[in-house]
């Protein structure tokens, strides 16, 4: 085929992660020694718009961590298709939570951890845990901005928890305030309508295990060159069933 011919690339609107991030660490990058300084200094330039010095100090060391570790090979891509995107937004089953926690319990990596609590001017540090942890970047079709969070398991207390970044919001959610989010605000919408993708984009992995396959849509490319895992989730024959006969 000659090149005239070539059919062009389409992105097919699948929602990038951080494209402006990246950018700006691949500027740092050119000018630097090495990749620490680069993330370093990307660190101390993200723009915070917000007043709290401790959630400005949170949010861009969240960023520039799953960046690093994007770059690094140990992020799973997710793309999820639009008829998969409508049914992921607003479907929030009883068990949903449960059927989450399974996939945590099974496919997450071990997390180290070790609480420390501050008393009557003392800290005081709790043994060491090993709890679960994933990093995930879901790429959903028909919405422009992708979605970069962190979902941990408490083992021991049977907790998930969530923090994400979609290029607007930035939010850190537990599983035992989730009930309590005012859903006539912008903010508790939008946090309890993110709760409910990711929730279900893991579930997915549990209830239809087989109906996704290793690799990027047809005609999409990657963010950027990494070694991270990407891959697609496929239509369950049963809702393809259902579609269908919608159709006809």
């Amino acid at each position: 085929m000659s090149k005239k011919n070539k059919k062009p690339y389409v992105n097919n609107n699948y929602g990038k992660c951080m494209p402006e991030v990246f950018q700006l660490y691949s500027s740092i990058k050119k000018s630097v020694k090495n990749e620490d300084q680069a993330f370093q200094f990307l660190n101390e330039i993200i723009q915070i718009e917000e007043d709290d010095p401790l959630y400005s100090f949170n949010i861009r060391n969240f960023i520039t961590n799953l960046l690093r570790d994007e770059l690094d090979g140990e992020v799973f891509h997710i793309y999820v298709p639009k008829d998969l995107v409508e049914l992921f937004k607003y479907h929030y089953s009883d068990n949903l939570l449960e059927v989450a926690k399974i996939f945590m319990r099974n496919y997450a990596d071990d997390m180290i951890t070790r609480k420390v609590s501050y008393k009557n001017g003392v800290f005081k540090e709790s043994p060491i845990e090993v709890n679960k942890a994933s990093e995930i970047f879901i790429h959903a079709e028909g919405i422009s901005s992708g979605l970069v969070c962190q979902i941990k398991y408490e083992v021991k207390a049977d907790k998930i928890s969530l923090t994400y970044f979609n290029g607007y919001d930035y939010s850190e959610l537990h599983e035992e305030k989730i009930s309590e989010l005012d859903l006539s605000t912008k903010d508790g919408k939008v946090d309890k309508n993110i709760w409910t993708f990711v929730l279900n984009t893991i579930a997915f992995f549990v209830v239809f295990n087989t109906d996704f396959k290793p690799g990027l849509p047809a005609g999409v490319k990657a963010d950027w060159p990494s070694a991270s895992s990407r891959v697609t989730l496929l239509l369950p024959k049963k809702f393809m069933e259902i579609k269908n006969k919608a159709a006809s």
